[in-house]
């Protein structure tokens, strides 16, 4: 998108300037400190387990389901979830079924990682 401060056009990027030069070629600067916001980020969650009910906070899950929290939407599951073990002994098809009957995701996997990819960007805080 290009926006005009005052004489110089600028295009914004994820809240950056980058300078429209005379040759109509852009100028990127502030790049290497978005590089470092990666990276910091990615030595923050490497091999880190981060809850489910922590990625699917409730603004995700009110986004794309009825539930306004993770916990209400196994709650709401026809399957007794007390544990990590109960969780992960349902059977996968089983769960996807009630994933897309009950989200905007037609599986489990989709929900997953639209979460994850949320959670690492909110962690970037874009």
């Amino acid at each position: 998108r290009i926006l005009f401060l005052g004489e110089a056009p600028y295009v914004k990027i994820y809240n950056k300037k980058c300078k429209m030069k005379e040759d109509n070629m852009i100028k990127f600067t502030g790049l290497d400190k978005f590089q470092k916001k990666i990276e910091d980020v990615q030595n923050e969650l490497n091999g880190k387990s981060i809850p489910l009910s922590e990625m699917m906070d409730k603004n995700f899950m009110l986004d794309c389901s009825e539930f306004d929290s993770w916990n209400k939407f196994l709650e709401n599951s026809p399957f007794k979830i007390e544990t990590t073990e109960d969780f992960e002994a349902i059977d996968d098809r089983e769960w996807d079924t009630y994933v897309a009957n009950t989200t905007k995701f037609s599986n489990w996997q989709d929900m997953l990682n639209k979460a994850a990819g949320e959670y690492a960007l909110k962690k970037l805080k874009f």
